[in-house]
């Protein structure tokens, strides 16, 4: 087969010549006779008796570094690149054990196991250089930090204590202790500073002992981190590697000496590293000592093993610089080489070794052999040529007429002439009995990239640099342009990559660069090509097509400068530039090698698999649509758009964060609120598999941003409605009410809830981009696994449960579809997409992949969907309508199940349910080999009374089955039930597939009308569509007449129809417009034969008709004047007067009949009585805008019928807003209500007004929500009474301090600050510890504890700069402290009393630069830690699981975050304090959700600030305020105000251990401290006060054991007092200067 199909053949790598020699540490001992060492992208193993190479090739560019663990049973790999990673793999099985990813940017410069070989440390090539351990099994990166500001070169772990290693490099040594997720270091002292060189590699000999080589050919010895010896001369030049021995040390160096040492440091033995074919010595990289044996390589690129006094080589390759000369021998099995390392080398493809080297002296860049294998042509850099002897190497001519490189030559067919291209752009051509120059050969306009020499000698074709092909005789030198000449050639070689016939070799979108190599294999048809990508790809030849397949093969780590095949055409051998490696491919024609092949994490490239997509669509057109559409999901919606653009104009304000603009605080909220009580639709039109039963037997399904489950029984429904733009993607875990949904946006996040409760168990976010389009939910365990929007549709697994990445890769770089678990190993797992299937194993934090074998197909068939079974099984459903079935990879049988694609594959207990684009749900045997039952999804089967589908057979684009029952949802937006008996119900319908705009309710009943782009009409209850019409064509408005017995609809196409309400039949149809009818409005009591109907349009006008009384519509006039199109219309309610809003914001009035233009005051227009209120610029509607607002940010309104509310239909967010009616003010407050996805196109009250309609535009959702009253408190879905729907509460001044009016007796209270002290000054905090036994204090450069009976110091940090902030103690473990410090990076350090103030534990997040903390909790059980956290004007809170070291979630908190503080019931619930607002955290997955609390309006205080909160148990939370009261919370509902005191704020409140009482601390302006301890019932039951100096504010309060410790600052001195609560006095404990 021809055109774009991949060949018949495949490559199977046989050899790799070359060893990287510029690394360091890189070849290593597995055992006596196998050693492991790596070069370009690719580990080798290499068994030196077997003379057998075993490959890694789990990296997709340049390997940088190397280690072997203790046991040699793990080896790890480093790379270089954009996004380097470490592999951890089997070094005999070649299996990635483990990927560890996101630690290093750049690349890995050094990785090293620990003794144990449970952790791994490595150290990047960033700047500064980083430093990470990591959990290698779990792919978890334990801590991490930055090395040094200098340069990094090497670390090693110490065997002799756990968690300490060192690192070495520019003029520093550094021992690191690691502690938690970070480290402790110390850096070693030279003394002397003209001792501190730069260390090239370090080395443990003993527990205190250490090594470092410098560069100046010295050995250090350090002893307890001092340099204690100096061993001048170990080598001449610099010390590269060092390795430990059995009798003590070995050292290499740049001299090409390895020595060993004694303990004494004694030299007992030199080995000289002598290159066998280049004569001179290698600079030693790396050194291991193992059996008795010196393993070393060196710079030029050589392996040796010197045993018993003899030197070994068993590797060599070229050195530095780049290879880009390449020829075969014409008569046997040899090939040449050509490097800029000054190197000609031929080798032998049978015996696999080097015969001959010759070194010349300019770098040589390309090279050929004669036709008889004489001699070998050079070409050098500046334009010289030497021609060598074949035998010997010995230089037989040399000539130079060029200037340039010479970049290629060819012996002509015959070996009498020679062809030399040079980068001069010439050719030049040569006798070769003399080397006598015959012909010049100009016109190219570049350099000459390849020459080819026709069969019969006579002419040349060349490529040139500027993509030139042109072809010259070689008689004369002229260019042949005779075109019968040129089509009549034949050509003894195709080296060029230039021509019709390599059209298809060419990716889309490259440049001429990109492939720097071919070759044909003319009998066989294939052409080979090595590019700029690593690749060596085999296409067919001819390739003239476009796009055409082929298979790729990796290894080389960039740019593949040659490949050639041999002259036997047994092989092909292919050069890399930078990893100077040569590769010997065995070359298979016929059926080509599909042997499975695991690769770890790559690019867009497969091993022996086509990767690039065939663009034709003849096959399956269809397929391509869907692609298209699913595709144009994840382009930036209009409202993102339009949020971007708002962001981009307020640029210049980002000096400080951007706030709304605050409601009018002298409007009110709505008395009213609403719920949603039904969603109509199902997203189907561009999702698949997201239809699901429930535990309990109800469906779970999304819609908008809403996830939905339906009770079919009852047609009840409750929603999920935490996400925050469309939900794409939907799926259950088997068994279970565990649901996850995935969505769009500009951070997409994973949600997983439970089905029953509504309840969030999870948010997962940070890996995605653009979108999740597909989400898994492991069988076992809690894996869940997702896939990406992103161009590489990258693939992560999770633990939900602890929202932790367990692994990513990317999927593919076509689109891929669906995913599935196998059921019994969370671990594995499948993809499908267009034209692939991978099959995944996680391997730590990366994914290895084994491509799907389909075997000889012509088409390699798209798959939209797949399952997994427990006996190994798997199944895929493709576009041709097949169902395939895998097993280790191969298909095993496939089955003809649907006509059109397979579109979804669901797994019930017993058998397998398919859907497909032919309309029918097929149920299939165990095995899926027999279709035991077909359910055709049609309107004859629809039972009778039950509403009926849009069309026959539609696309089923998902199915389940559960309880007994079938369902199915379409790509119309039905759900439908199929019953055992083949009858099927619509349990669900709604719009599908474009954008709904028209919704009007009827005037008498509560039925309601919505048309949308998808050309139907549907007439709703409150919860069913059931009866619809087929406009035929979008529409994008109705109305209903006055009776409610029309129905008036405006089209996209700009004509407007009549239709009975009650048979939906058409009866009259006028066009006069060419576009959209945005609004139809009937004038009030219009009936037949008395009434008018307005028409806007986007033609800027609106048409006025008459309705006869033969049902017709007249038009008798156009109303004009408007400057943009018109968006609503109303009617006055006589009927005389019509108004409109234009989208260039004017508000038009026009009389009706005649349609002239009326001007209607401002003074009037408030006295007019209009009939409805849609116009969103009516002046009784102006307090709907908020300042940001635009005239496109409001897409509709309207009021209710008892003229109470208004709701309006938002652009930006998909919400509803609720505002009271009129809304005459500027800004006024509103209640804010979100579901839909994207914009509200409008909203319509019902004619009782009990219920709002709303409609999405592309979320196609119709929503209805009923009214409640302001005494309801609507439970689940939303809250109606939301104390922020519009109400921003966030702190707008950083600044602001809390005033507190006059006092009863007229007497000013002193303004106290609001604001964390991080903002205003010193700190000072007093902490009990160990029960009340030892006070800490901490201030900004020390930390000090002391023991209160016995008077003694037992705690003790001091810092010169000031970089410590706040300190919190565990309750649970009350010997432990946490201080939070900043330095270059803020860190959170825990301090064990109990063990003398040992550090126990650090804690330093990534990104952690320009943070303060400024507050710290530990939750009751001790496990988590909470912090409030500045950065850049932001406010975050992040806790951790401190134990572990691992950080648990984080959220940005708007507003200005003051503290948080955990429940004692429950260690994922917070309370969360800002100035003006009290949130209510819970912690799901890595997110913290907030929810804000609720202050009944009785309750509010007009100039109200929060200063404290304390939670006790029961989720009971206290709150002090600056006004002198203590608020209760009882959940996030405030219970009950408790005055204080009327002199001053509430600065503190805390709990006692057991929750029994409670203690506040108040500020008064009487210059006092007022302490309060109070019952659980809120009554005083102590109190004491203590006088303080007048400018002194409270910093901390802390209560144990009867007694209080408070701690003031005034005038740059702080104060720790102790009061005794029995004995009711107080004393000073100590004075600080601060």
């Amino acid at each position: 087969m021809t055109g774009r199909a991949p060949p018949d053949a495949s490559l199977r790598l046989q050899w790799i010549f070359g060893y990287n020699g510029v690394a360091k540490r890189n070849v290593q001992f597995l055992s006596e006779d196998v050693i492991v060492y790596f070069t370009a992208g690719v580990g080798v193993v290499y068994r030196l008796k077997e003379r057998e190479q075993k490959y890694f090739h789990g990296h997709n560019d340049d390997i940088t570094c190397l280690a072997v663990s203790g046991d040699k049973s793990k080896v790890a790999t480093g790379q270089i690149g954009d996004d380097p990673y470490v592999c951890v793999w089997h070094p005999h099985t070649m299996e990635t054990l483990s990927v560890l990813k996101d630690g290093h940017m750049n690349g890995i410069r050094r990785v090293q196991f620990n003794s144990d070989g449970k952790l791994l440390a490595s150290l990047g090539m960033d700047d500064p250089s980083t430093l990470v351990v990591w959990s290698w099994q779990s792919g978890v990166s334990v801590a991490s930090t930055t090395a040094h500001s200098a340069r990094v070169v090497d670390l090693c772990w110490s065997p002799y204590r756990e968690n300490e290693l060192a690192t070495c490099g520019e003029h520093h040594l550094r021992i690191w202790q690691q502690l938690g997720n970070s480290f402790k270091s110390h850096g070693a002292v030279f003394g002397d500073s003209s001792r501190a060189l730069t260390l090239t590699g370090v080395l443990y000999i003993s527990e205190k002992t250490l090594v470092t080589g410098t560069e100046k050919g010295q050995l250090y010895i350090w002893r307890d981190k001092q340099l204690h010896e100096i061993i001048e001369e170990a080598h001449e030049g610099p010390v590269f590697c060092m390795a430990l021995a059995r009798e003590g040390l070995v050292t290499g160096g740049e001299d090409g000496h390895v020595k060993m040492w004694t303990a004494h440091f004694d030299v007992s033995k030199t080995v000289v590293a002598r290159s066998p074919s280049l004569h001179s010595n290698g600079a030693v990289t790396s050194v291991s000592w193992d059996h008795g044996k010196f393993l070393f390589g060196t710079k030029l690129s050589e392996i040796f093993i010197h045993h018993d006094g003899v030197n070994e080589c068993y590797m060599q390759g070229h050195g530095k610089g780049e290879l880009w000369g390449l020829a075969p021998f014409p008569e046997n099995y040899k090939f040449a080489t050509a490097g800029e390392d000054h190197t000609v080398r031929i080798w032998d493809v049978e015996k696999r070794e080097l015969l001959e080297t010759t070194r010349l002296d300019l770098a040589a860049m390309s090279c050929a052999v004669s036709p008889d294998s004489t001699q070998v042509a050079v070409g050098l850099k500046f334009g010289t040529v030497v021609i060598l002897n074949a035998k010997d190497m010995s230089e037989e001519v040399r000539f130079a007429d060029r200037r340039e490189d010479i970049s290629e030559l060819k012996f002509s067919p015959d070996g009498s002439l020679l062809a030399v291209g040079s980068h001069d752009s010439i050719v030049d051509v040569y006798r070769t009995d003399e080397y006598v120059r015959t012909a010049v050969m100009q016109g190219a306009s570049s350099y000459i990239t390849h020459l080819d020499w026709s069969t019969d000698g006579r002419y040349i074709e060349i490529n040139t640099g500027a993509g030139e092909r042109l072809t010259y005789r070689a008689a004369d030198g002229e260019q042949e342009v005779d075109s019968d000449v040129l089509d009549s050639l034949r050509w003894a070689s195709r080296t060029g990559v230039l021509g019709a016939e390599l059209s298809g070799i060419w990716p889309r979108y490259s440049d001429l660069t990109d492939i720097n190599s071919a070759d044909v294999d003319t009998d066989g048809g294939v052409v080979v090509t090595g590019d700029d990508f690593g690749l060596v790809k085999l296409f067919r030849f001819p390739c003239r097509k476009k796009g055409s397949k082929y298979r790729s093969f990796v290894g080389h780590s960039e740019h593949v400068t040659g490949v050639r095949f041999t002259s036997e055409r047994t092989h092909v051998v292919s050069i890399g530039g930078g990893d100077r490696s040569v590769f010997l491919w065995k070359y298979q024609t016929g059926s080509p090698d599909t042997g499975e092949h695991v690769v770890a994490v790559r690019k867009s490239v497969q091993v022996s698999e086509d990767d690039e997509p065939d663009t034709d669509t003849e096959h399956f057109p269809e397929i391509y649509t869907d692609v298209e559409n699913e595709q144009s999901v994840l382009k930036p919606s209009r409202v993102s758009r339009k949020r971007r653009e708002k962001r981009s104009a307020s640029a210049s304000h980002r000096g400080v964060p951007r706030q709304r603009a605050a409601p009018n605080a002298d409007t009110k909220l709505p008395e009213a609120g609403l719920k949603l009580k039904f969603v109509g639709g199902y997203r189907g039109h561009d999702t698949r598999n997201n239809l699901h039963f429930s535990k309990e037997g109800h469906l779970v399904y999304h819609l908008a941003a809403l996830g939905i489950v339906y009770d079919p029984a009852t047609l009840g429904q409750q929603f999920y409605d935490k996400h925050t733009d469309d939900i794409l993607c939907l799926t259950v875990q088997p068994g279970t009410d565990v649901v996850a949904t995935g969505q769009m946006g500009a951070d997409p996040s994973i949600h997983v809830w439970s089905a029953a409760t509504l309840d969030t168990l999870s948010v997962l976010s940070g890996a995605h981009q653009r979108a999740v389009v597909s989400v898994s939910l492991s069988q076992q365990g809690s894996v869940l696994a997702s896939i990406g929007g992103d161009d590489h549709h990258t693939l992560v697994l999770w633990n939900w449960q602890t929202g932790q990445k367990l692994a990513s890769a990317r999927g593919h770089s076509e689109k891929v579809f669906d995913l599935a678990f196998d059921p019994t190993n969370p671990h594995k797992l499948m993809t499908v997409g267009v034209r692939h299937i991978r099959f995944w194993t996680r391997s730590g934090g990366g994914l290895t992949w084994k491509r799907a074998v389909l075997g000889k197909l012509d088409n390699q068939d798209t798959m939209l969907c797949c399952a997994m079974s427990g006996d190994g099984s798997s199944f895929s459903g493709g576009a041709s309508g097949t169902v395939y079935s895998w097993s280790n990879g191969r298909v095993a049988t496939s089955v003809k199940a649907h006509r059109g694609p397979v579109y979804c594959i669901a797994t019930p207990q017993e058998g397998y349910l398919t859907g497909g684009q032919d309309g029918y749900v097929c149920l299939w045997d165990n095995e899926f080999s027999r279709c035991l039952k077909i359910f055709p999804i049609s309107n004859a089967y629809v039972t009778a009374g039950h509403m009926t589908l849009t069309t026959d057979h539609p696309s089923i684009r998902a199915c389940a089955m559960g309880m007994g029952r079938i369902v199915a949802g379409t790509q119309r937006g039905e759900i439908v039930e199929v019953y055992e008996d083949g009858n099927i119900c619509v349990t669900m319908a709604g719009h599908g597939r474009g954008e709904v705009w028209g919704l009007d309710t009827h005037p008498t009943t509560l039925e309601f009308v919505t048309v949308s782009d998808d050309h139907w009409l549907r007439v709703w209850n409150r919860f069913s569509g059931a009866h619809m019409t087929d406009l035929r064509r979008p529409a994008r408005s109705v109305a209903y007449n006055s009776d409610g017995s029309c129905l008036a609809v405006g089209f996209l196409d700009g004509s407007v129809s009549l239709f009975s309400s009650d048979s939906l039949l058409r009866a009259a149809t006028v066009h006069h417009r060419d576009s959209q009818i945005s609004a139809v409005r009937w004038s009030p009591r219009a009936v037949r034969g008395r009434g008018f109907l307005a028409a806007a349009s986007h033609d800027d006008v609106v048409d006025l008709y008459h309705w006869s009384e033969a049902g017709q519509l007249r038009r008798v006039a156009v109303c004009k004047d408007a400057s943009s199109y018109i968006s609503q219309v109303d009617w006055l309610e006589d009927g005389r007067l019509i108004r409109s809003n234009s989208g260039a914001g004017e508000l038009l009035y026009h009389d009706c009949p005649a349609g002239r233009r009326q001007l209607v005051p401002n003074s009037v227009e408030p006295l007019l009585d209009w009939h409805t209120e849609t116009c969103v610029l009516s002046p009784s509607l102006a307090g709907i805008w908020a300042p940001e607002d635009d005239y496109t940010d409001i897409n509709a309104a309207d009021r209710s019928p008892d003229r109470t509310l208004v709701a309006t239909a938002c652009d930006d967010g998909g919400l509803i807003k609720l505002f009271r009616y009129p809304a005459r003010e500027k800004f006024c407050r509103f209640r804010k209500y979100s579901g839909h996805s994207s914009h509200v196109t409008n909203v319509r009250w019902s004619y009782d007004g009990k219920y709002l309609m709303s409609v999405g535009g592309a979320d196609c959702g119709v929503f209805v929500w009923s009214r409640v009253q302001s005494t309801e408190v609507a439970p689940g879905y939303t809250n109606p009474l939301d104390p922020d729907s519009g109400d921003d509460l966030a702190v707008h001044d950083l600044e602001l301090t809390a005033s507190h009016g006059a006092l009863a007796g007229g007497e000013s209270r002193r303004p106290v600050s609001a604001l964390p002290r991080h903002l205003t000054g010193d700190r000072l905090t007093g902490l009990y510890l160990q029960s009340g036994e030892v006070y800490a204090v901490v201030t900004r450069t020390s930390v000090v504890g002391y023991n209160i009976e016995k008077g003694n110091q037992v705690l003790g940090i001091q810092h010169e700069a000031p970089v410590l902030g706040s300190a919190a103690v565990s309750a649970n473990e009350s010997h432990l402290l946490a201080v939070s410090e900043r330095d270059d990076c803020s860190s959170v350090t825990v301090l064990d009393l109990s063990r003398d103030g040992d550090t126990i534990g650090m804690l330093r997040a990534s990104n952690s630069q320009a943070e303060d903390i400024f507050r710290m909790r530990f939750s009751d059980s001790g496990r988590f830690l909470v912090c409030c956290i500045h950065k850049n004007g932001h406010y975050l809170l992040r806790v951790w699981n401190w134990k572990k070291a691992m950080q648990v979630a984080q959220t940005q908190v708007s507003g200005t975050l003051l503290d948080a503080d955990f429940s004692p019931s429950d260690d994922l619930k917070l309370t969360v304090l800002c100035s003006k607002q009290v949130l209510f955290g819970k912690i799901v997955g890595v997110a913290i959700q907030l929810q804000k609390g609720y202050i009944p309006r009785k309750k509010k205080g007009s100039d109200r600030r929060f200063l404290c909160v304390a939670c006790g148990p029961d989720h009971v939370s206290y709150t002090g305020t600056s006004d002198g009261r203590l608020l209760v919370w009882k959940g996030p509902i405030m219970s009950q105000v408790v005055e204080v005191t009327q002199h001053g704020p509430v600065t503190s409140v805390s709990v006692n251990r057991s929750g029994s009482a409670l203690l506040t601390a108040v500020r008064t302006v009487q210059n006092t401290v007022a302490l309060h301890r109070w019952t659980t019932s809120v009554a005083v039951e102590w109190h004491y006060s203590l006088e303080v100096p007048e400018d002194a504010h409270i910093e901390s309060v802390s209560w144990a054991k009867g007694h209080v410790l408070v701690t003031t600052v005034a005038d740059k001195k702080g104060h720790v007092i102790e009061v005794n609560m029995k004995e009711k006095k107080h004393r000073e404990l100590m004075e600080v200067m601060l």
